[in-house]
């Protein structure tokens, strides 16, 4: 399902004016990580995406929302639509400068609060219109939702632990498994690939989302996403066939770094 709304994204902030103001700051090299994450695949870290894209593939831009607000940390959200804190908000403006130079020519977010944020960043500085995939949305956590880790073990003991150790097939009470999730969202990157052939495009979505696409593109079983250390923010390169026939999706990159300089195609 689809919804498109207006270029830019209204509420009378200039989003862009903000991206502008990071990129220009000197002070990018705070933002960095306490260790190197970003992994960089066929090219090292140089790399910068200056390969002329085919019409046989698109390059996706997975990005993580940014940091939520304080009262949900530690508790189990999923799917719910829950804020951003003021880090959070700031993650996104990193996201768009550390992508500024990149040739997106679509910005698709699951319509959650905390995705929409980013991609109007990214959106308003090349005055795209707005575009919604809710099922980009995030793991189905179902009755777990809202629920600290502590109050489940309280109604159903061991149900947590259970679910780490097999989250390919665990599903909570009315909600999915990692299967479930990957079901979901697969068909949704071969629609947007096909959309934009010759492209790059950037999903906003979540991160049991990049972990389980991470894991199909490297055929790792999805009971080692949880290994996977996605952090806000977080951007994931690949580039997707246009026609699944016509041969596998490619990891460019996983945890770009938001402190890196921009990413340009």
């Amino acid at each position: 399902m689809l919804v498109s709304a207006g270029v830019g994204g209204g509420r009378g902030e200039r989003i862009a004016d903000r991206v502008d103001e990071q990129c220009s700051s000197r002070g990018r090299a705070s933002a960095a990580r306490s260790r190197p994450r970003w992994v960089c695949l066929g090219g090292g870290a140089g790399h910068r995406y200056t390969v002329p894209m085919s019409m046989g593939s698109t390059r996706l831009f997975l990005v993580r929302h940014g940091e939520v607000e304080v009262a949900w940390r530690g508790r189990i959200y999923g799917s719910l639509d829950v804020p951003l804190s003021e880090h959070g908000r700031t993650e996104g403006i990193r996201v768009a400068c550390a992508l500024r130079g990149a040739a997106i020519t679509s910005v698709v977010s699951s319509g959650l609060e905390r995705t929409e944020h980013v991609a109007r960043c990214l959106r308003e500085q090349r005055g795209l219109a707005r575009a919604d995939d809710p099922d980009l949305r995030e793991l189905d956590r179902g009755e777990w939702a809202g629920r600290t880790p502590q109050e489940l073990e309280a109604c159903w003991p061991g149900a947590w632990a259970a679910w780490f150790a097999s989250p390919a097939n665990g599903r909570p009470p009315g909600g999915e498994s990692l299967n479930d999730l990957l079901k979901r969202v697969l068909p949704r990157l071969d629609h947007w690939t096909r959309m934009s052939p010759g492209h790059s495009v950037a999903l906003v979505t979540h991160g049991w989302v990049l972990r389980v696409l991470v894991c199909h593109v490297l055929g790792a079983p999805l009971d080692s996403a949880p290994r996977l250390d996605v952090r806000t923010g977080d951007i994931v390169a690949m580039r997707w066939p246009v026609q699944p026939q016509a041969g596998a999706a490619v990891l460019e990159a996983f945890a770009l770094d938001v402190a890196h300089p921009q990413l340009s195609e």
